[in-house]
């Protein structure tokens, strides 16, 4: 068997901290010429901090991927050993958790011939997953360890032991090399779509997937199987739930039946408003959209107590109001109100349109308090409350160069540090991550988080969230 790593992914680019002043041209032809250099990882330090990017392994609906995420943590002069403890400890909450078992230990790292030798502790032998995820824990390791200078392969042992494979599908009897292409980064068809964030960031979540070509279809039209299934993933409604009795004829051996039934348990769905049919491969209006949605913004809402949901928009109208049914007005009104739908330029609503994919993502982004204009936040959300350990942030960009910008202040407003993170595509959308070590903030008294991009037309700041850490 190859002892390379070959996955279904992108090729990420290193892209150069974003100039906040320079001619036009020659930061575009800068640009151009970064593109074609290969991938470049290398940690930099400064006086007191040392930098490195931590590899997560996603094994989702749409393939096998990894994804970086910058690490600041106080200067060390191990840090092939403390990446990969950052890679083990993983991030509370996220949608990509490490596979690896967190009470796995790193006995030791030894370097020879640019290949390190990592002895895990027993623990990981009780890695249990598939063919895709060994593949993608594999990778993250590769990956994590490579990124520095003086390694370019990986031999793993347990115990201190030579390991064949870690879950029984990959040989490993000889060094495995990284895989840069496996960075996780938008469908071919969305990188530039305006709706690419928000589809990036459900993507990332296994909320939605493309087809088998790879690409998402963002204009598309969506049935009502599809958004229910989209809907429910993002409510988080249990797997294993099941109504007692399936009320439609039509869905008793449909694809779609456990998430019609999660659907129904938890109110978006009333049978009696259907019939005997649901017919779940039916394109869903817009109108029809707008009334479930509200239902599973409810629902979404009562389950996440800890996120600040913007305020209500006032006076929101559309001019072919009259047009919607009547069942339906109510609840696109306000789903209007929170935020959840815009409506179209000419300040209609179209609720007999068929709802288009990226519209499905763009909603269901907006019901999770995921919004923005080109830097969408998984992580954190707003009424974020800092507990005083590391901080996350995770999310979609399409930032000039690929460069995300990130600063914190102290409680006075004085800068303690300002830094950035390279998303995996600089000519779109792209995936990013940043995690600021505890410990680099102990005693600076941090107040705020400001997470933005620099306009390369004028340097100003553009596309900026804050938070108070507080």
């Amino acid at each position: 068997m190859a002892n390379y790593i070959n996955l279904k992914a992108h090729v990420v680019s290193s892209r150069s901290r974003q100039l906040r002043l320079a001619i036009p041209m020659l930061v575009l032809t800068l640009a151009l010429v970064q593109a074609l250099l290969p991938v470049a990882n290398a940690y930099a330090s400064e006086s007191e901090r040392t930098r490195f990017t931590v590899y997560f392994p996603m094994d989702l609906m749409s393939g096998v991927y990894v994804h970086p995420v910058d690490y600041i943590v106080p200067l060390t002069t191990t840090p092939v050993q403390a990446a990969l403890e950052a890679l083990i400890a993983g991030i509370p909450g996220s949608p990509f958790m490490t596979s690896i078992p967190t009470e796995t230990k790193i006995l030791d790292i030894s370097i020879k011939d640019e290949v390190a030798t990592i002895n895990f502790s027993q623990e990981m032998r009780n890695l249990n997953v598939g063919a895709p995820g060994e593949l993608a824990v594999l990778t993250a390791i590769a990956n994590t360890a490579c990124q520095f200078p003086n390694v370019s392969k990986i031999q793993i042992q347990i115990e201190g032991e030579p390991v064949e494979s870690l879950a029984g599908h990959i040989d490993m009897t000889e060094p495995v090399g990284p895989n840069w292409d496996a960075a996780f980064r938008p469908m071919d068809d969305v990188a530039q779509h305006w709706a690419g964030g928000a589809i990036l960031l459900l993507q990332s979540m296994d909320i939605i997937a493309g087809y088998p070509d790879d690409l998402f279809h963002p204009e598309d039209e969506v049935t009502r199987a599809e958004f229910v299934k989209m809907l429910v993933e993002a409510v988080g409604v249990p797997e294993g739930t099941s109504a007692s009795e399936m009320p439609f004829a039509d869905v008793a051996s449909h694809w779609a039946r456990p998430y019609i039934e999660r659907a129904i348990l938890t109110g978006m769905i009333v049978p009696s408003e259907y019939g005997e049919e649901f017919k779940p491969d039916e394109v869903i209006p817009r109108e029809e959209m707008a009334y479930i949605l509200v239902k599973a913004s409810d629902a979404y809402r009562a389950a996440h107590p800890e996120i600040q949901f913007a305020a209500d928009i006032e006076d929101v109208t559309f001019t072919d109001s009259e047009s919607i049914q009547a069942k339906y007005r109510e609840a696109a009104q306000e789903s209007a109100k929170r935020g959840l739908i815009n409506g179209y330029p000419d300040d209609t609503f179209g609720p007999h349109n068929g709802l288009k994919r990226s519209e499905a993502a763009t909603v269901i982004a907006r019901m999770m308090e995921i919004k923005g204009d080109k830097v969408f936040l998984q992580k954190p959300k707003p009424g974020f409350a800092w507990d005083g350990g590391n901080l996350y942030v995770l999310g979609s960009a399409a930032a000039f160069e690929a460069n995300v910008n990130f600063r914190i202040r102290t409680t006075e407003g004085t800068e303690i540090f300002e830094s950035y993170s390279t998303s995996t595509n600089g000519m779109g959308w792209g995936a990013f991550g940043i995690c600021v070590d505890s410990r680099v903030l102990s005693g600076k008294d941090p107040g705020a988080l400001e997470v933005y991009l620099i306009d390369m037309r004028d340097g100003d700041e553009i596309s900026k969230h804050t938070f108070s850490l507080e």
